[in-house]
């Protein structure tokens, strides 16, 4: 009995024992003999879709012996006319039964990714009744496809092009009678649309692009109008946005995008465009020039009483608009001239002339050269988000005026500027004392610092002034950038220049 009860406390102390242990493990940090190793990871790169269009600058146009990139300052190109044994590019005109090609074309793969493409005839202007005569086909490889048909172009590799050869023909049916007689085609486009296509291996296969879908885009070409047009009160570019915004994708659905290349020449859209509405409304549109030496392009109000004073709603309703390579001009003798309840716009590449006022819920300038003489170039007014990039002003004594009229709507807007550059040319007249102390960058809200008063963000980088004054009027900010014209307390106005804020 005795014994049994000693194997029992022994037992029982021994539990208690592992139990203590356990409990004491609980809260005790584990030593393990450990080791790490590391492995380095090859780069992540995004892939590169890059396609471009060549024809064959050769006196046949056959093979192309020497290849020219196309774009907005090519020539026009012509159709090939037989002459014996060469075939050269020239006006003729075409009769019932014939088949006239275009030089010869090169797509070039220049990307690192598969893409498949395909080639559209857009832009005819002119006789569509014509058009309805002519049967347009392509020729690749010695076969014959219909235009719009698909094909495919592998990744470049190393020391190869990949590249297709093709020629583009329209056939004047035979049945074309005496009432196609002297009917004219212009502005012919030929567009290249391309996209991703299989090929290219994720962890598992490399079918997963099989679905990319081509750019939602519908590209006009529109030439500067000629005198009679201009007489006539026909605008060749109003035309053009009206008819391209009527497209659609394949499934029928509205294409959300134009771009339109505009040639040499200026060109104008007024509020006697606003009928256009229906063509800018919720669409993104791109209005390309030649160069700024080449394409100019204005936008007026036209005898409109609607809305802002001078304001034009040419594009009223457009998601976006992007104005590039031209020279955009304002008219200088005119307050709150610009473009109104356009979603965003940006200028890219422009020379911007006179005075423009903001009215768009985001406006962005790249690379653009802005050029004005006794007054600003840009009122930022409107527009909640301002961006100015890489752009130079040469003013006369004023460039920027970030102000709008009602001190009670609780307005906020953003103005960046960077690595820009400011140099006034000394042409700013006194009108009134103050017209000589202007700084780069003015800013004020008729005093306004309430509550619900204005209020404005700017930031300024890698920016340079020359030759602009110190504006003593407000609060004096001791700086030829910036000006706090009108006072604004630090609740209202906040400026930060290269990373230090100032206010």
């Amino acid at each position: 009995m005795n014994s049994h009860r000693q194997t029992k406390r022994a037992l029982l102390t021994s539990v208690m024992a592992l139990v203590m242990c356990v409990v004491m493990l609980l809260g005790t940090t584990f030593a393990w003999f450990t080791d790490t190793a590391t492995a380095n990871v090859n780069k992540i790169q995004a892939g590169n879709l890059d396609v471009e269009l060549y024809y064959g600058n050769t006196a046949d146009g056959a093979d192309g012996t020497l290849w020219e990139k196309l774009d907005n300052n090519s020539p026009a190109l012509k159709f090939l006319q037989s002459n014996g044994t060469t075939a050269t590019q020239q006006d003729f005109y075409w009769e019932p039964g014939g088949t006239y090609s275009l030089p010869a074309l090169k797509v070039v793969n220049n990307g690192n990714l598969n893409l498949k493409y395909k080639i559209e005839i857009t832009g005819i202007k002119g006789s569509a009744k014509l058009n309805d005569v002519i049967d347009w086909t392509m020729k690749l490889d010695g076969i014959n496809f219909a235009i719009g048909s698909e094909h495919v172009l592998n990744a470049t590799t190393a020391g190869t092009e990949s590249a297709d050869i093709l020629t583009i023909s329209g056939h004047m049916r035979e049945t074309a009678g005496n009432t196609y007689m002297n009917e004219k085609i212009e502005g012919i486009t030929i567009t290249l649309k391309a996209t991703q296509a299989t090929g290219e291996y994720d962890s598992t296969r490399n079918d997963y692009d099989e679905n990319a879908t081509y750019p939602d885009v519908a590209f006009v070409t529109v030439a500067a109008p000629t005198a009679e047009e201009t007489a006539a009160g026909v605008n060749p570019l109003a035309n053009a946005l009206k008819a391209a915004s009527a497209e659609t994708n394949a499934d029928g659905s509205a294409k959300e995008k134009i771009t339109a290349d505009l040639g040499a020449g200026t060109f104008t859209l007024t509020d006697k465009e606003r009928e256009s509405k229906a063509a800018t409304a919720d669409k993104e549109i791109t209005l390309a020039g030649a160069g700024k030496v080449n394409t100019t392009f204005t936008a007026e109000k036209a005898g409109d009483t609607h809305g802002e004073a001078n304001g034009t709603y040419c594009f009223d309703g457009a998601k976006s608009v992007v104005l590039k390579d031209m020279t955009v001009k304002f008219d200088n003798n005119k307050n709150y001239q610009g473009f109104v309840r356009a979603g965003v716009i940006r200028f890219e590449n422009c020379t911007i002339i006179g005075k423009q006022v903001l009215n768009t819920n985001e406006a962005e300038f790249i690379n653009c050269v802005f050029e004005n003489s006794n007054d600003y170039c840009v009122w930022t007014y409107g527009s909640p988000n301002v961006t100015f990039t890489n752009c130079e002003f040469k003013t006369g004594g004023k460039a920027i005026l970030i102000y709008n009229e009602y001190t009670d709507k609780n307005f906020i807007a953003t103005v960046k500027v960077k690595d820009c550059s400011f140099e006034d040319d000394g042409t700013l007249t006194e009108k009134n004392g103050s017209d000589l102390l202007k700084a780069a960058i003015e800013t004020g809200s008729n005093g306004g610092n309430t509550a619900t008063s204005n209020r404005y963000i700017i930031e300024v980088e890698g920016t340079t002034v020359q030759g602009f004054a110190i504006n003593t009027n407000g609060t004096n900010t001791n700086s030829p950038l910036w000006a706090n014209k009108n006072s604004m307390d630090a609740a209202h106005l906040t400026v930060t220049i290269d990373g230090v804020k100032v206010q």
